[in-house]
């Protein structure tokens, strides 16, 4: 991950994670998918690469849950967030809707709170502040946008909630530390180093 911010839930992964054979359940997913995964290896055919690779995303899938099952009993993460219906709730909303103009009041009358009891259920399950969450799930959205389209600056503030471009920028640089422009500048030259993910 090269760059920051990261969404909440990578920040708390660990650095290296071993999943032990005597802890994969013998006839469960990540069995099925490693036993499926062999045998396309050991004897290749047409599509394998494809295969092998999306196999590959499922036990991966299916690795970052034995994490979050492993995390969510630790406060103040994203995967103990989650397990709150109000917080998880205010979560889906902020991800799917990050263009809308949130007030803190909007988002708890949309999801059956108070806007007291919002701030506080965030702050004690995510460690965090609604508004200053959907800022950085903006600026992650933005990224996105920068690395992946040619839309121009103003056209991508919009698509991420501001008004204008100026605005955004600013946002943008005191969150990831650089200007949109540079950012994707960057991340254009960088595109095929080893070390992206």
């Amino acid at each position: 991950m090269w760059n920051d911010p990261l969404h909440p839930f990578f920040k708390e992964l660990p650095e290296i994670y071993v999943l032990r054979n005597e802890e994969i359940e013998s006839f469960g997913p990540i069995q099925s998918a490693l036993t499926m995964l062999s045998r396309e290896a050991a004897e290749p055919q047409m599509g394998s690469e494809i295969v092998i690779q999306n196999l590959m995303d499922i036990i991966f899938s299916f690795i970052v849950r034995k994490i979050v099952e492993s995390k969510s009993s630790k406060p103040r993460t994203w995967s103990h967030a989650v397990h709150n219906d109000s917080v998880k709730r205010a979560i889906e909303l902020l991800h799917s809707n990050v263009e809308r103009d949130w007030t803190l009041e909007d988002l708890a009358k949309e999801v059956g709170v108070s806007r007291a009891g919002l701030a506080q259920k965030f702050k004690k399950h995510l460690g965090d502040t609604p508004l200053h969450y959907l800022t950085v799930i903006r600026m992650q959205k933005a990224r996105a946008l920068l690395s992946t389209t040619s839309e121009n600056i103003e056209t991508i503030a919009e698509a991420v909630g501001y008004s204008d471009a100026f605005s955004f920028s600013k946002v943008f640089k005191r969150i990831t530390g650089i200007p949109p422009r540079d950012f994707r500048n960057k991340d254009q030259s960088e595109r095929n180093t080893a070390y992206r993910y």
